[in-house]
């Protein structure tokens, strides 16, 4: 769009679809550079990642849960779950208040494996951005924050 010496407030329509591109593109960006990440320490399925970064950040959650986080069936989340739990980097427990609901916790092996994913992930995005001035990086961090709030009152 071209300037005509004066801004215009984008109105929140053109905000959501701009964060409806975005979101995707964020998405697939970081789907991309997990399991290579994953891969360095020991082989590991993009869903097998993203079980580790999600049981890294909400513990104790279902498998119910998690099949709704990362958008796969109960049956492909218990071949995964299975998988990861021979591995020894989760382990499964009945709930204390309803012994019919399992756990899902990481064992020590896995949260150092969520630990080195997390971290490889941080390093690779802060390279990226590096080029951004400072009060770029505070204005992307001050904005982020905020669409962080909105998105948990959806």
């Amino acid at each position: 769009m071209a300037s005509t010496g004066h801004s215009r407030t984008p109105t929140s329509l053109e905000i959501t679809r701009t964060l409806l591109g975005f979101l995707p593109l964020f998405n697939e960006k970081l789907v991309s550079i997990l399991p290579a990440v994953g891969r360095k320490a020991r082989p590991l399925t993009k869903s097998q990642v993203g079980v580790l970064v999600l049981l890294h950040r909400i513990a104790g959650c279902t498998a119910t849960d998690l099949c709704a986080a990362i958008n796969v069936t109960k049956a492909g989340l218990t071949s995964i779950l299975d998988v990861m739990e021979r591995r020894g980097l989760l382990a499964r427990t009945a709930d204390a208040g309803d012994r019919r609901k399992i756990r899902l916790e990481l064992t020590n092996a896995g949260r150092n494996a969520a630990d080195a994913v997390l971290s490889e992930t941080e390093r690779r995005v802060a390279e990226r951005i590096r080029c951004l001035s400072s009060d770029d990086r505070e204005n992307l961090v001050r904005h982020l924050a905020g669409l962080t709030e909105i998105l948990n009152r959806i």
